[in-house]
């Protein structure tokens, strides 16, 4: 489901559509679940033909080129109307990457320059890169044979270079056959982290470090110094557990801790093994200023943990200033589940923080959704401004920003 909310003149619309994928269609026509999800495995499922014919284009949306696209993790973007949010079918860059995986977090540069991964795992597992001008056509894509992989969530880029994290939670091809996406991943702690980091220039250019065994979704931002060695934001847990164990069971209702997702700072040098500087509190969705994308940043927005929180932990928007090492939050409160909050810049502002976090919030005691303006110059003060629905909205993954 697109959830859109449209601030104009002093008021707030909603309104949220279900993306009619031909997944949906098809399992709709027939009354019943005709195909394996993520973590769900039919035994005796319909024929599917190739990745979109899974595809939920439920994780996130893309406005870029004078499309609004929403996107999955193992398919195509979904072509998407944005007078009405009806779907138009599937986004072909190229004749040739119809139906190739387009990831959900792509990344721009503060010129508009897009680009992006995507992880084909069957029957043998690579990276696919995009380089995607502001205009929405493709410039240039790439295939690596980067050995065994899962899954690969997110990535960020540099000003010279995309780099991406292969987490030793890998894809066994013989259980891919007998299970679900989530299931046929196996947790390998022995095995190293590899980095892989790529020149925007020239795809074929590249270079691998090694992190000890982690696991994280998502990153803040990264840069480049001059003499090569990158720096970059990850939220990182010592295992998968979150998503082998916490999300699998908070979808039924229960809540069952895991290992937690703490912002992290990590360090590749030109050449050799890189390195985890330090761990710090907990911490998941972090955002940096479009304009900071791939450059040195100063502040980091997350969502955060209070003392002693209880069920769900994220409950905090918090601002990290990288350069004091210090960071002020807002608790939203007991009985409140924020979700992601967007930066979004002031129009003529400057600066990392000149502008504001925008981002919904259930409280699931009173049964309502609510969207949030923060003050990115002021978060401990909380909202400026909130607007609450009379009814709540599923939670879901991530959101843009589209306006001036």
């Amino acid at each position: 489901m697109i959830q859109e909310f449209a601030i104009d003149g002093g008021r707030i619309a909603h309104r949220g559509r279900v993306v009619r994928t031909p997944k949906l269609a098809h399992e709709d026509a027939a009354g019943r679940r005709l195909f394996s999800g993520y973590g769900t495995h039919l035994e005796s499922q319909a024929p599917v033909r190739g990745p979109d014919g899974l595809n939920a284009a439920n994780i996130s949306v893309l406005h870029h080129g004078g499309e609004l696209l929403a996107l999955w993790e193992g398919g195509s973007a979904t072509r998407l109307d944005e007078a009405t949010l009806a779907a138009k079918g599937f986004k072909a860059w190229s004749p040739q990457l119809r139906g190739v995986p387009f990831s959900a977090h792509p990344k721009a540069d503060p010129d508009g320059t897009l680009w992006n991964i995507g992880c084909a795992l069957l029957p043998r597992p690579a990276l696919v890169l995009y380089h995607i001008d502001r205009a929405g056509r493709l410039v240039k894509a790439g295939l690596v044979d980067a050995g065994p992989i899962g899954l690969i969530h997110d990535f960020v880029v540099t000003h010279k270079s995309l780099v991406i994290l292969i987490h030793p939670f890998l894809v066994d091809p013989a259980r891919a056959e007998r299970a679900g996406i989530l299931d046929s991943h196996v947790w390998k702690p022995q095995a190293e982290t590899r980095v892989l980091v790529i020149d925007k220039e020239d795809f074929g250019k590249r270079r691998w470090h090694a992190l000890p065994a982690c696991f994280g979704f998502h990153y803040g931002n990264g840069w480049e110094e001059a003499d090569g060695t990158i720096r970059l934001d990850h939220c990182l847990a010592g295992d998968p557990g979150i998503v082998i164990e916490t999300l699998r069971y908070v979808m039924k209702g229960e809540f069952r801790p895991s290992a937690p997702l703490r912002y992290s700072r990590i360090v590749l040098p030109p050449e050799g093994d890189g390195r985890i500087e330090d761990r710090a509190d907990e911490a998941e969705f972090a955002k940096v200023a479009p304009a900071a994308v791939g450059r040195r940043h100063r502040f980091v927005y997350t969502l955060g943990v209070p003392d002693n929180p209880g069920g769900w932990r994220f409950r905090t928007i918090v601002k990290r200033d990288l350069e004091r090492g210090t960071a002020e939050s807002f608790d939203y409160g007991p009985g409140r589940t924020p979700e992601e909050h967007l930066f979004v810049p002031r129009p003529g502002g400057s600066g990392e923080d000149d502008g504001w976090l925008i981002g919904t919030v259930l409280d699931w005691k009173k049964g309502v959704t609510g969207l949030s303006v923060i003050d990115a110059r002021a978060v401990a003060a909380g909202p400026v401004a909130q607007a609450w629905l009379p009814y709540p909205l599923p939670l879901g993954f991530h959101g843009a920003f589209a306006g001036g």
